[in-house]
């Protein structure tokens, strides 16, 4: 009798990594893939991974590949094929929005603030608001003014991010400006032009001046008090920037003396 031979070949196993996606900063762990060509009863299974998995993983793509687990040595069974994933890493939204501010016509503005949401693995990212608002001439015609922001970071690492820049509004506000004519005498029969007074409030720059006036300025003005009012003069066109007091002041008119 003689004797054949039976060879037993290996079987094709083939190993395939799903491809994923996830955003950057985040640690993935959720990769799935398969294994085909397994017999019954051989304990082989697969552990997916990628240097994309990393919660500081630069967005790209990256290779998912498998390593088997064989617990019971059957791997020399087969001819095994891998199949490579891909991880890609998307940029993740980077949201700057700033504060709305006010401020009162004159002051020079810098106390901006506002919040930056998604800001990952400690990126050292800062931002810096600015405003056409903010210098002291600034007029209140002109607000509100949009307060912008610019992003500062080391290069290349916004690159990780798909930034949006939203915008906040500084509005200026009218200042008071109070006009107080001085209260005045003088003798029946003289004419007064000496008036004077204090303007508090005008800012630096604005050309405002106050002319003031009295009923009882004239000679002829009878003995008695008259007010007196003020008149603003505003050749740059600044009073709109303002709300105006305009206070009275009071011109005593006396006695003559009359010698016979």
């Amino acid at each position: 009798l003689n004797t054949g031979t039976l060879t037993v070949t290996q079987r094709p196993l083939i190993v395939t990594s799903d491809s994923k996606n996830k955003v950057y900063g985040d640690l993935f762990t959720a990769f799935t893939g398969s294994v085909a060509g397994l017999q019954a009863g051989d304990v082989i299974t697969a552990s997916h991974a990628s240097a994309g998995a990393a919660a500081t993983a630069a967005v790209g793509t990256y290779p998912i590949t498998a390593t088997l687990n064989d617990p019971g040595n059957k791997l020399p069974n087969y001819a095994v094929t891998f199949i490579p994933g891909t991880l890609t890493v998307t940029q993740r939204d980077l949201v700057v929005t700033p504060a709305d501010k006010t401020k009162v016509y004159g002051d020079v503005f810098v106390a901006f603030t506002g919040t930056i949401t998604g800001i990952q693995n400690g990126d050292a990212i800062t931002v810096t608001y600015a405003s056409a608002g903010a210098p002291a001439n600034a007029t209140v015609a002109g607000s509100p003014y949009p307060i912008t922001a610019t992003l500062n970071a080391p290069a290349g690492v916004l690159a990780s991010y798909n930034v949006i820049l939203n915008t906040g509004e500084l509005t200026v506000t009218l200042r008071s400006l109070t006009v107080t004519p001085d209260n005045q005498i003088k003798v029946f029969g003289t004419t007064f032009a000496a008036f004077t007074g204090t303007i508090t409030g005008i800012q630096a720059g604005d050309v405002i001046t106050a002319t003031y006036a009295s009923a009882g300025a004239p000679a002829a003005a009878a003995v008695g008090t008259y007010p007196i009012t003020a008149t603003l003069n505003d050749p740059g066109g600044r009073l709109p920037n303002y709300t105006v007091t305009l206070n009275q002041g009071t011109l005593t008119v006396g006695l003559s003396i009359l010698t016979v």
